[in-house]
C-alpha cells in the first residue's frame, strides 16, 4: 500500500506569497499544499503553483474554457515562499 495523494492546509495572518491580493479580512489566510504522486500544487486564494517531478516550479498564468477546449497556461517561476517555509518547517521538526 502506498499514499497516492495528500493534502495539507496552512494558516497565516495574510497571503505573503500573493502580493497582488489585498487582505483586509479579520480571518486568517488559508493555503493548501497537495502532493499527488509527486506533483506538488499550492492552491492560494489568487495564485496557484505547480511542480512536477524533475521539472521546475510553474505559476498558473491562465486557466479558461473555450467552446472547444480547456486551456491551462503554466509559466516558469521561482520556488514559492510557501514551499520554502514548508521545507524549513520539516527541517525544524527533525
Amino acid at each position: 500500500m502506498k499514499l497516492v495523494k495528500s493534502s495539507l492546509w496552512f494558516e497565516l495572518d495574510n497571503p505573503i506569497g500573493e502580493p497582488d491580493i489585498e487582505w483586509n479580512f479579520k480571518d486568517k489566510y488559508w493555503i493548501e499544499r497537495r502532493d499527488d504522486r509527486g506533483n506538488i500544487v499550492w492552491f492560494g486564494q489568487g495564485v496557484n503553483w505547480l511542480k512536477k517531478p524533475k521539472e521546475e516550479w510553474k505559476v498558473l498564468g491562465a486557466d479558461y474554457v473555450t467552446k472547444t477546449e480547456s486551456v491551462t497556461i503554466w509559466i516558469p517561476c521561482e520556488e514559492p515562499i510557501y514551499e520554502i517555509l514548508y521545507q524549513q518547517m520539516l527541517k525544524e521538526e527533525k
